[in-house]
């Protein structure tokens, strides 16, 4: 599906899913441009390649799952997801794309390259590929497994390395805590990596487990805030 909009003149095509959809077969299936995605439906995602590419609001109430050997795409638009995502064995990738979870995330990895995946739960996430983007919400997210932090910002209430857990942050830039409370109950490995506040609101770490710094060879890491005064 796809619509153009021109000329100051939006042309959108809405595909209100009631029902139930299925994408099988081995082949991609797009929802481009101008098409607004929404409803109480069922999503199945048994086969090939669903790429979101809208740049249309989504309400998505019912519930989305996809299949081992699947990959799903959210590359544009805004989407709240009220019905959960089950992917176990499947694969699903935020490339740019604004997902709200309000409930259900259960995916064998949080695949994160830009855009913002917000959580309006308390969530558990099994293992975490963080390249760039946000991270956000009001409430806690949980790793259980492991976690590859990369680039671009967490902004929720709090990240949680359970025990047993490892984080591990890399590459050689600013890995923007704002606002949040990072606590480790398992192992952090960090280098060659910053933590960083960009002018509040402030930020917590909290270390109960073991914490690794300069595991990386020739280290530049740390951390440091850009925050001035009592207001930050």
């Amino acid at each position: 599906f796809h619509s153009y909009g021109c000329c100051n003149v939006p042309g959108v095509i809405t595909f209100d899913n009631e029902g139930s959809f299925t994408k099988t077969g081995s082949s991609s299936y797009d929802f481009d441009y101008s098409v607004a995605i929404q409803g109480a439906g069922s999503w199945d995602f048994n086969g090939g390649t669903m790429n979101l590419n809208s740049y249309a609001a989504g309400l998505l109430s019912g519930a989305i799952s996809a299949a081992a050997g699947t990959a799903l795409y959210f590359y544009s638009g805004n989407y709240q997801l009220t019905g959960g995502l089950a992917a176990p064995a499947g694969v699903v990738h935020f490339n740019g794309a604004s997902v709200d979870f309000t409930a259900g995330y259960a995916v064998a990895d949080l695949n994160l390259n830009s855009g913002t995946v917000a959580f309006e739960y308390d969530a558990t996430v099994p293992a975490l590929s963080m390249f760039g983007g946000t991270l956000a919400g009001a409430h806690a997210l949980t790793l259980t497994g492991a976690g590859n932090w990369n680039g671009g910002a967490i902004s929720l209430n709090q990240l949680t390395v359970a025990a047993g857990s490892v984080l591990t942050l890399a590459n050689n830039n600013d890995h923007n805590l704002s606002g949040s409370v990072l606590t480790n109950n398992g192992t952090v490995n960090q280098g060659p990596a910053w933590i960083a506040d960009y002018y509040g609101p402030n930020s917590t770490v909290g270390n109960n487990g073991t914490w690794g710094a300069g595991s990386g060879g020739a280290y530049t890491g740390g951390v440091h805030s850009y925050g001035y005064g009592s207001g930050n």
